[in-house]
Formats: C-alpha cells, structure tokens, sequence
C-alpha cells in the first residue's frame, strides 16, 4: 500500500512539475541570481552602518556628480545609512518573489538604480585604472575591479526585474482567467 501511495504522489506531481532541463537550468539560473542579489546586497547594505564602511565609500560618493549632494544633508554616516536602508530594502523585496513578483520587480529596479549609479563611479572617481607598460588597454585598480563585478549584478538587476514582471502578469493572467470561469459557472 506504501509503495502504490508514492506511486500516485509521484504521478500527481509529474502531471504538475515536468521540467524540460533547459526550464530546469533557466530555474536554477534565475534563481542563483536572484539569491546572489539579494546576499550582496544585504552584505554590503548591512556593512554600510559601520564607519569603516561610510569612511571607505566617501571618496566615491564625494566625487559623484549624482550623489554628493548627500554629504551637503547628511553627515558621512548619515549619507552611509541611508545608502544601507536602500540596499537591505531592494535585498528583501528582490527576496519576496515568491509572494509578490511585484515588489520583487520593484526590488530588482532598484538594484538597477544602484548598480547604474556604482557603476557611475569608474567615470568620476580617480585611481579607478592604471596604465600599465605594454598594456593595450588601461588596467583597473583593485578598487576599479571591485566596482566592476556591479556590472554583473547590474545584468543580474535586469534578468530578475524581467523574470518578476512575467511571473506578474501570469499570475494576472491565471486570477483572470480563474474570475471569467466562476462567473460562467454562475451564469
């Protein structure tokens, strides 16, 4: 009797979940970016309430043409916290897919935004790339390397905005589709 009950789980769960590997490694893919997501961000949005961190990101801040206007209002650790706020904010809306694609799209724009304004930082902060002898191109600083791993996460920003948005619009798809069949049903 055990083994026909797993039998029928197995059945009743293949009727719903047949995964081709392609929509498999799409899953697993969407998913890796989105967690990634959310870990840096909440990562580096935590670590902006120290003042190691407020100090290490001044030089970047200060020299940002969109951004210096914080420390005309805010003090460096004040202008730190509100940058973490943001970034722990758009992890855990990023992180809510499951329950609202809709802020978890939200989220993603966000990281949009913030990616677009860190990557900024290569054109307006010095000491970004080196010229090195014999290089044909300029080579990035360690801390030019730093901010260009955003780029990725910027890319990420956008899959997972995107992904977000489809799971919304099925999903208001399928409650429309569920509301016209019970008010046929009622008919």
């Amino acid at each position: 009797m055990m083994l026909s009950n797993q039998t029928a789980m197995k059945s009743l769960f293949a009727n719903h979940i047949s995964l081709t590997s392609e929509q498999l490694f799409a899953l697993l893919g969407t998913c890796l970016l989105r967690f990634t997501l959310v870990f840096f961000l909440l990562w580096f949005g935590l670590l902006k309430f120290t003042a190691a961190e407020a100090a290490g990101i001044q030089p970047f801040i200060s020299a940002s043409p969109l951004m210096a206007w914080m420390y005309r209002a805010l003090s460096v650790q004040g202008a730190s916290d509100v940058i973490g706020v943001i970034e722990i904010t758009c992890a855990l809306l990023i992180a809510s897919r499951r329950f609202s694609p809709t802020l978890s799209a939200v989220g993603s724009l966000g990281g949009v935004i913030t990616f677009l304004l860190t990557l900024s930082f290569v054109f307006t902060t010095s000491g970004i790339v080196e010229h090195a002898a014999g290089a044909l191109l300029p080579v990035p600083s360690l801390v030019g390397s730093f901010l260009l791993k955003d780029l990725g996460l910027l890319a990420a920003s956008f899959s997972t905005a995107g992904e977000a948005l489809a799971a919304r619009q099925r999903r208001h798809k399928v409650s429309s589709s569920s509301l016209l069949m019970r008010a046929g049903a009622s008919s």
